[in-house]
């Protein structure tokens, strides 16, 4: 007996808050998912490929610097030995420190430009091209 008016409740509790939803519109205006697009919620396509691009390099220093502590660092033993030479090693941090300098004092100036004006688009691209 419980369990049947236990269904009826559910049913009438439903079916009263589809009357309310059909009473007022703007409810069920609200209840609906909003249609969100991504890229368009940055700015549009001009700027997110402004920053997919200015991520990607921004993670390359990153990758560089991991890449010399892990690994390049410890092989300062000479090339006949399986190493790379103390040379190569200093080389690649010499490398890893201008890839940093550069990206934090002129690449990413570029970037944000792009970033800032996004029109007109062929302006964007060529900032973003120059980063």
């Amino acid at each position: 007996c419980t369990l049947l008016s236990s269904k009826k409740r559910k049913r009438k509790n439903k079916q009263s808050k589809q009357q309310i939803y059909k009473d007022n519109p703007l409810l069920l205006e609200h209840k609906k998912m909003p249609d969100v697009d991504p890229i368009e919620s940055i700015g549009g396509s001009s700027r997110f490929t402004t920053l997919l691009t200015m991520v990607i390099h921004f993670i390359h220093p990153l990758l560089c610097i991991s890449n010399y502590l892990d690994w390049v660092r410890h092989q300062t033993a000479p090339q006949s030995e399986g190493g790379l030479g103390e040379a190569k090693v200093t080389a690649y941090l010499a490398m890893t420190i201008i890839a940093i300098l550069f990206y934090l004092l002129v690449a990413s100036v570029f970037y944000m430009w792009a970033w800032r004006f996004p029109e007109p688009e062929e302006i964007a691209k060529r900032r973003r091209i120059y980063g």
